[in-house]
């Protein structure tokens, strides 16, 4: 989604991603890192320096929370540690 784009959930997509390109884009990907790096990759090709900003901020839209701090606070998308 985070590539593909949906405007109902006001996710920018990257420009010419669409179902195939996408799948071609991820397929090979085995681990969260691969498809965090793959993700990125596209990203930097369309948004520049500006990509690891879009992408966190797509990826806070996206990302389904699944805990909480000690003090109530959602925990939100944190990037997997690229080598």
């Amino acid at each position: 989604q985070s590539l593909l784009g949906d405007s109902t959930d006001n996710i920018v997509g990257i420009k010419g991603y669409g179902n195939v390109k996408v799948f071609n884009t991820l397929k090979d990907c085995k681990t969260e890192i691969e498809l965090y790096t793959a993700t990125k990759e596209a990203y930097e090709g369309q948004f520049g320096d500006e990509a690891e900003v879009r992408l966190k901020e797509n990826m806070d839209l996206l990302y389904m929370v699944r805990e909480l701090t000690d003090e109530g606070e959602p925990v939100l998308w944190k990037s997997p540690k690229e080598d």
